[in-house]
């Protein structure tokens, strides 16, 4: 009896069926539903929380029946069986991760612009091309985050969000409203998003914490001052994420009167043509590699002949 052939058609037939389908279901739903913001929720839920859940029903309710076809126990008493179910899981989350990454930076419709003041907020795309844009950087809106993350919390990430106003030109002119002169600057259309981030120990002390928190501060004043950031090909609407909300905070305070969900703009500097490029490429490396790993994994165990005789039906 070939032992692999039954492997391949009764188990990994089955991982092969539930990694495509959690691949390509789940990102044709994120197209769909989430890009689309038909169902308006974070970036980190679509990206990483469900890819990282959705495999798991199937791997309990359709993939364990199988894999309790093998023998896994080993001679010292251990049993791999939940070992074998972990690499699976890992096996099929990672690609479905990268590939969700590749939908929010590839799929999406570009709109070239004139001028930024052409843009309409009330049809919002997913990419931008203007022609004619000013940053001002001088009157950016700034915010700064410091949070711990890690399982024990003994990592402490820095970030400096600065969210710059674009303009057509740097012209700044006032209208009268109420014998009050609103310069055009607290009114942008839209801003550009340009954040800075640093991670250090968090079992430092204070003292040195509160050191290397100036620094950080000098250093991203410093880069936001030289940096040209004019040089991108395009630009991204910023979804729904803790990154926009950060950046919000910071124009909700120095622009009281804007809008209530101002559009963020994140310059990107490929072209635009090989926009997620690099994130497909994972997808196809991940794949390829978590699916040999776990097909080299079958291939030792002998399968428990009193459960191969039973009828397929009952397994």
């Amino acid at each position: 009896m070939d032992y692999l052939s039954y492997k391949l058609k009764l188990i990994y037939s089955r991982y092969l069926i539930i990694a495509l389908g959690s691949i390509i279901g789940f990102s044709l739903f994120d197209i769909c539903f989430f890009q689309t913001q038909i169902i308006p929720i974070e970036e980190s839920f679509y990206e990483f929380l469900i890819p990282m859940l959705l495999p798991i029903p199937s791997l309990i309710f359709w993939l364990r029946p199988r894999l309790k076809l093998l023998r896994l126990e080993r001679k010292n008493g251990k049993n791999l069986f939940e070992f074998y179910l972990i690499i699976a899981w890992f096996a099929l989350i990672c690609p479905s991760i990268f590939a969700q990454k590749y939908v929010t930076n590839a799929v999406g419709q570009l709109t070239r612009l004139k001028t930024i003041d052409s843009i309409d907020q009330k049809y919002l795309t997913k990419f931008y091309k203007v022609e004619k844009l000013y940053l001002d950087k001088a009157h950016s809106a700034v915010q700064i985050e410091a949070k711990a993350s890690g399982k024990h919390n003994e990592k402490l990430n820095f970030t400096v969000y600065a969210a710059i106003p674009i303009y057509n030109a740097p012209t700044l002119t006032g209208e009268s409203s109420s014998n009050k002169v609103t310069p055009n600057y607290l009114r942008p259309k839209a801003w550009l998003g340009w954040l800075m981030t640093r991670q250090i120990n968090n079992k430092l002390s204070k003292e040195t914490k509160d050191d290397m928190y100036r620094t950080f501060l000098k250093d991203s004043y410093l880069s936001f001052v030289r940096e040209k950031i004019y040089g991108f090909d395009y630009l991204q609407k910023k979804g729904n994420s803790q990154d926009y909300k950060n950046f919000k905070k910071g124009i909700d305070r120095v622009f009281p009167n804007s809008t209530s969900n101002p559009i963020l703009l994140m310059p990107k500097y490929t072209p635009y043509e090989k926009r997620g490029s690099h994130q497909l490429f994972l997808i196809l490396l991940s794949f390829f590699i978590g699916s040999t790993i776990w097909l080299i994994m079958l291939i030792p165990p002998k399968f428990k002949k009193e459960k191969l005789l039973m009828p397929v039906s009952a397994i």
